[in-house]
């Protein structure tokens, strides 16, 4: 079981000092009725708090395969719960970017789950990214999402016209490429 302090909430409030503040206390305030707990950090512990969440720390403790899912903000919730509805063996998940960015740890299979992944973010929009999985995993599925077919003509003529011998990052990016 999960305590609540699995779960939060971080809001970032910056600018003039005297704005921050006082934008706090506003907001605080506003919140006091609603019976959850509040804490404000002090300027070196917001640093650090952040520079965790921007190098996805939450979730890289997991030892499984990580994905990078970009959404709309609004279909974030919707596509974790699609995932949870399709029985993924999830270690972990943490939203960023008001929900428009998902970090998942899962557990490791040869196919990484990529076919329900990327079927959950189909259905709401937006793209799935494998992060971290062993390199037979990463050299079998793509690592990016895969692109309309227009844009993936595109991306490959770019990629032969900067590298017509093919030495550069040789099957990382897209197979076949």
């Amino acid at each position: 079981m999960q305590s609540s302090k699995d779960h939060i909430t971080a809001l970032r409030i910056e600018g003039p000092e005297i704005s921050v503040m006082s934008r706090t206390k506003d907001l605080l305030s506003y919140l006091d009725d609603s019976g959850a707990e509040f804490e404000t950090l002090a300027s070196g512990s917001s640093s650090s708090f952040w520079k965790k969440i921007k190098d996805a720390q939450p979730i890289a403790k997991y030892s499984g395969q990580i994905w990078r899912l970009s959404v709309a903000p609004s279909a974030g919730f919707e596509i974790v719960q699609l995932l949870k509805g399709f029985d993924l063996p999830l270690q972990g998940y943490f939203y960023d970017w008001a929900g428009g960015l998902i970090w998942l740890a899962i557990e490791p299979t040869g196919d990484a789950h990529e076919s329900r992944i990327r079927a959950a973010v189909n259905q709401k929009g937006g793209h799935a990214t494998l992060i971290r999985a062993g390199r037979e995993v990463r050299s079998a599925i793509d690592v990016f999402h895969p692109q309309e077919a227009p844009l993936a003509a595109l991306s490959k003529r770019i990629k032969e016209a900067f590298d017509p011998d093919h030495v550069l990052e040789r099957g990382r990016m897209r197979a076949g490429f």
